[in-house]
């Protein structure tokens, strides 16, 4: 998963186990490279400069938008790494089908934030976009997503 970009401070504790050290110390140095050479915040920067040109963003649009577009991002990936620390459990700890029931539970429930906080994104990004350009930051997002996806894996 993702690193943080932002180091925002509203991070969880660090209570569930060494994924909460990790996330700890990318707080302290978000600059710091993954073991896999993955730079998160060059990342942003280059997916921020191509959403930027594909959806035609001015000046004043790129500083209202990319502060609620890295706080989305960061929420989405909190979400995920929920997600798949329930998903782990499968292989961990072998449960029986009421368990199994409760972490279906607590994954669809994850699914249905994530909704949420993508619908309240773009009420948010529509306050300082126009419709259009809200729609191109998407398209831009995930073309980005695709052509970055291609690039790592090319050369396997």
């Amino acid at each position: 998963s993702m690193s943080d970009a932002t180091g925002g401070p509203d991070r969880e504790s660090a209570t569930d186990g060494a994924e909460g050290c990790e996330i700890h110390r990318d707080q302290q140095d978000p600059h710091r490279r993954h073991k896999s050479g993955f730079d998160p915040e060059a990342y942003f920067r280059k997916m921020e400069a191509y959403i930027t040109e594909q959806a035609g963003l001015t000046a004043a649009e790129e500083k209202a938008f990319f502060p609620m577009f890295r706080e989305a991002k960061r929420q989405q990936r909190e979400l995920s790494r929920k997600i798949k620390k329930q998903m782990r459990r499968l292989s961990q700890e072998n449960p029986n089908e009421a368990t199994c029931n409760q972490i279906l539970a607590e994954v669809q429930n994850l699914h249905l934030q994530e909704a949420q906080l993508q619908n309240a994104a773009l009420r948010e990004w529509r306050k300082v976009l126009s419709a259009k350009k809200v729609l191109k930051v998407l398209k831009a997002e995930n073309e980005f997503g695709r052509k970055t996806f291609r690039e790592m894996t090319k050369d396997e």
